[in-house]
């Protein structure tokens, strides 16, 4: 049923709880309740909801840097030290040259 200003009126049904919170969060959002508030607010939730279901948002998220692969090398190295050679890598540790090299030549 189509009413003025491009507006149709549309049926659904929703729990008495929500609709009595809806309206309370309208009354404090305008100090009073008019008519036509509800259907504005409506209104306002479903265009929002829809936005963000579109894929016009989803393009728009960029993804993250891929992590570099000396990030991935040092990974592996500090975990084979740790499985093979100590309980624990504090910053600063001395490491021997030793380790490092035979954990790298583990690692590639």
């Amino acid at each position: 049923m189509k009413t003025a200003a491009g507006r149709s009126k549309i049926g659904f049904f929703l729990s008495d709880e929500l609709i009595e919170k809806f309206r309370l969060l309208i009354q404090q959002k305008y100090k009073c309740y008019e008519k036509g508030l509800l259907s504005h607010e409506c209104e306002l939730a479903l265009r929002h909801w829809v936005a963000l279901h579109t894929n016009t948002q989803t393009e728009d998220i960029v993804t993250p840097n891929p992590t570099p692969r000396a990030a991935l090398v040092f990974a592996l190295v500090k975990k084979y030290l740790l499985d093979n050679f100590y309980f624990e890598l504090r910053p600063g540790q001395q490491i021997p040259l030793a380790h490092l090299e035979k954990a790298i030549m583990e690692v590639r």
